[in-house]
């Protein structure tokens, strides 16, 4: 009887566990279900203003080409989903549901600092249809396919172009008319009337001109600046019998126009110079000799002694002087032991010809005394010296020139590059991204390097 009770029991236990897995699961499902279009653009928003503050505070270009394709694709989006960014995502076609989980992919993207951009090449050109990989969108849909013209450096003067490609955006007759009717800077700025455009390149290309007395405004000297540029488009198209019946599309989108200052960077350079200068050694050279005897014995009044010399030499007398070579200094004579004995005769000792020979003269009168000639000797040596020179701020399209003494081994240029925060160490002679060795050249004992920064766009 025992066991039957506790087999019912167990048996509703197991029910009751599946039970409340079942609604566990039912209800989790349902929540991730119910997650709506609106509630991603919403967060999408958030993370833009985000990356953007984070860019401007910290100079890290890294985000810029992942922000633009979420700004872009987010426009696209709410134009393709029109009233259904309110229907929950397991209700939407394949191809919209494919769109808000790329948009999803990106939000993550930024979040977790993992952007698309290696290079600013790679930010020169936006395709939405490369955005969005298989996902197909209708070839005659009017909405934007690529925006390109998203980096500048700052004009003096002049306008700042970028392009959108839209089918049929350069295609203008009395049966479709295409207008640009709202261009809006940072959400403030209201430029519509100041835009203007380029004859179309081909039906479905136009380049836009935003007016350059506008965007220098929001420039920065040290640092690249973000500027939200917002557009809408009408599309209208006389369709049916005659052409009477009207068709109105609108494109509202917005991306970020990079406005990069012409400085590019503090330039740091490290020169490693052979430096060749006469060094004293540390020891004297010195040689010892024996006079002769000269001792007279008797009748010596009108006796003059011995005549006799010391001297050594060394290798050197180069003009200008070779590595190696020495000269001798500060000349001495001392006797060799004790004090001279007798009247010996004692010359101050010199050094001629060119530094290189030390010679005393003595006239011996005496027994043989020994003597000890000594002198400094300097080497001429080399030493390498790194040499740094201060920052020079190097701004593009201009030259700059280097110079240095000719005896330069090495030129290292290191610093931080203004539009991406990113720090470089170069040797002036290995090719590099960032800098061009236009040409170099020694005039006068000195050594001219001539540079210039590459643009890293157009």
């Amino acid at each position: 009887m025992k066991k039957k009770l506790n087999c019912k029991i167990n048996y509703k236990l197991t029910r009751l566990f599946l039970v409340i897995t079942a609604t566990l699961f039912i209800n989790l499902s349902t929540k991730a279900q119910v997650e709506l279009p609106t509630d991603i653009f919403n967060k999408a928003d958030k993370v833009i203003t985000v990356a953007l503050g984070s860019l401007r505070n910290t100079g890290d270009y890294l985000v810029n080409h992942s922000i633009n394709e979420l700004s872009v694709l987010l426009g696209t989006a709410r134009q393709i989903l029109g009233d259904q960014v309110n229907v929950a995502m397991d209700r939407l076609s394949t191809e919209n549901r494919k769109i808000m989980e790329r948009i999803s992919e990106l939000i993550h993207q930024i979040e977790e600092g993992r952007s698309n951009l290696v290079s600013l090449v790679d930010n020169l050109v936006l395709d939405i249809n490369q955005i969005l990989g298989n996902t197909l969108i209708g070839e005659k849909q009017f909405i934007i396919r690529k925006i390109s013209g998203f980096n500048h450096l700052v004009k003096e003067a002049g306008d700042y172009s970028f392009v959108i490609i839209a089918s049929n955006i350069g295609y203008n007759t009395d049966n479709d008319k295409t207008s640009f009717v709202k261009f809006v800077i940072n959400d403030k700025t209201d430029i519509t009337n100041q835009v203007k455009f380029d004859n179309s390149l081909d039906q479905h290309t136009r380049v836009i001109k935003l007016p350059g007395s506008v965007i220098n405004t929001f420039k920065n000297d040290e640092a690249p600046v973000p500027i939200k540029v917002t557009f809408a488009i009408v599309k209208t198209m006389k369709k049916g019998f005659l052409f009477k019946k009207l068709k109105t599309s609108r494109i509202e989108n917005s991306f970020y126009l990079y406005l990069f200052p012409r400085l590019s960077t503090e330039l740091q350079t490290e020169a490693f110079i052979e430096e060749s200068n006469w060094v004293k050694l540390n020891a004297r050279k010195s040689l010892t000799a024996t006079g002769p005897n000269a001792h007279c014995r008797s009748g010596c009044r009108d006796w003059n002694g011995i005549p006799f010399s010391i001297e050594f030499s060394v290798v050197g007398g180069n003009e200008p002087p070779k590595l190696g070579d020495q000269r001798l200094s500060n000349p001495k004579i001392e006797p060799a032991v004790g004090n001279i004995r007798g009247f010996d005769v004692i010359n101050p000792p010199i050094v001629d010809n060119g530094g290189i020979h030390a010679i005393v003269n003595i006239t011996a009168r005496t027994h043989p005394n020994p003597y000890i000639l000594s002198a400094d000797v300097e080497e001429f040596t080399s030493k390498g010296v790194v040499h740094k020179k201060d920052k020079l701020k190097i701004f593009y399209d201009e030259v700059y020139e280097l110079v240095y003494p000719k005896e330069i081994k090495f030129l290292r240029l290191n610093g931080r590059l203004v539009y991406n925060n990113e720090i470089f160490n170069y040797s002036i002679d290995e090719p590099n991204p960032v800098f061009q060795l236009v040409n170099d050249f020694v005039i006068a004992g000195e050594k001219h390097f001539i540079i210039r920064v590459k643009r890293p766009f157009k």
